[in-house]
């Protein structure tokens, strides 16, 4: 099983999703969520937007099962355009 360090998964997502139309957003992750919980979910973001390049089934199974786990888990991603923030 391969474990990753929350920082490599968090260079990763900022790698993939700050580029391109949103080039220049940051993360803002609120204080009450635990570090594991956020980390699944940018996690959980980065694989469901690179699952969209696999094909269409494959990405809405994965956007689905993300959203039913982090919905689970009380943890919501708002895109803020206006302060270039992903909460």
């Amino acid at each position: 099983m391969r474990i990753e360090k929350p920082d490599e998964i968090l260079d990763r997502w900022k790698n993939y999703i700050c580029s391109g139309d949103l080039e220049g957003y940051d993360l803002k992750v609120d204080e009450e969520v635990k570090e594991e919980f956020s980390i699944i979910a940018i996690y959980l973001d980065y694989m469901t937007v690179k699952a969209s390049g696999y094909g269409k089934d494959y990405y809405e199974g994965y956007k689905q099962a993300a959203s039913d786990i982090l919905t689970l888990m009380g943890i919501y991603l708002v895109q803020d355009d206006e302060s270039k923030l992903i909460n």
